[in-house]
């Protein structure tokens, strides 16, 4: 690696392929929503959060899987890679910049600059339901976690012991193939649903946090953001409340994706 980039530099490739993602999805009339932190820097700051390094935007899985099977990026420094591209370590789509590559002390990182694309699932379970599945989505997510850590941890990790013993106890563990099932579990879970009551990212980090009445994305209206027409949720108070608290009260975050840098020139 040549150069590590700065925040200004990351958050203008993070637009450059965001603007590609929005002008796709408004011409074919799929709606773009704002979810997590990029919806929190929309409300709160009108912009990307100064320190953020990534953007986290989804669908509903019916435009999820249309976006899936049509869109291709407009400038070839961009890939769209997919969750059965062996390079994908999540259950979702992501943009990814093919100019520059990520670097962390914690975990195997396979590519640059990106989005991330969640899809959207509504369905109607009983809450008991929807408990046992993100019991098993957590336990997932740490098989996945441990399929890409480099076996160093933050000085915030949970569960590092437990961690560290399946890292030695399934030292071939896949990331990829983990990653898999997630996704095929969170479309099964949603599959064939009548007359929905909830929706939300089923495959994301923060579980039931991320889950919402389902009028709130039916009810979604139109917004500019970065001179873009995305969608946000209706009542973005209580979707922020609900995901992160106190949301009006900025609190800098620690780099969660590491290092961006531009590649050497072959």
């Amino acid at each position: 690696m040549v150069e590590r980039l700065k925040t200004e530099t990351v958050h203008a490739v993070m637009l450059e392929m965001l603007n590609d993602v929005a002008t796709f999805a408004n011409e074919h009339d799929l709606k773009l929503f704002l979810l997590g932190g990029t919806l929190l820097g929309s409300v709160r700051d009108g912009a990307l959060i100064p320190w953020d390094d990534d953007v986290d935007v989804g669908f509903m899985r019916k435009d999820y899987n249309q976006f899936l099977a049509t869109y291709q990026p407009s400038n070839p420094r961009f890939e769209l890679l997919t969750e059965t591209n062996p390079k994908s370590l999540v259950p979702y789509l992501r943009i990814v910049d093919r100019q520059t590559q990520a670097e962390s002390d914690y975990y195997e990182q396979t590519h640059g600059i990106f989005i991330d694309i969640f899809p959207i699932d509504a369905f109607n379970k009983k809450s008991w339901q929807l408990k046992w599945f993100f019991v098993k989505q957590k336990g997932l997510n740490i098989l996945r976690n441990v399929g890409r850590s480099t076996d160093r941890y933050p000085s915030d990790a949970k569960l590092v012991g437990l961690k560290r013993v399946l890292k030695m106890l399934l030292p071939h563990l896949s990331a990829h193939r983990v990653a898999q099932k997630q996704s095929k579990m969170a479309q099964k879970f949603a599959q064939g649903a009548q007359q929905p009551t909830q929706a939300g990212v089923l495959n994301g980090m923060y579980g039931p946090k991320e889950i919402f009445p389902v009028t709130m994305w039916q009810k979604a209206h139109q917004v500019t953001f970065e001179g873009m027409p995305v969608w946000q949720p209706d009542n973005a108070d209580q979707y922020l409340t609900q995901f992160f608290g106190d949301w009006r009260k900025p609190v800098k975050n620690i780099d969660k994706h590491g290092s961006f840098y531009l590649k050497e020139k072959k």
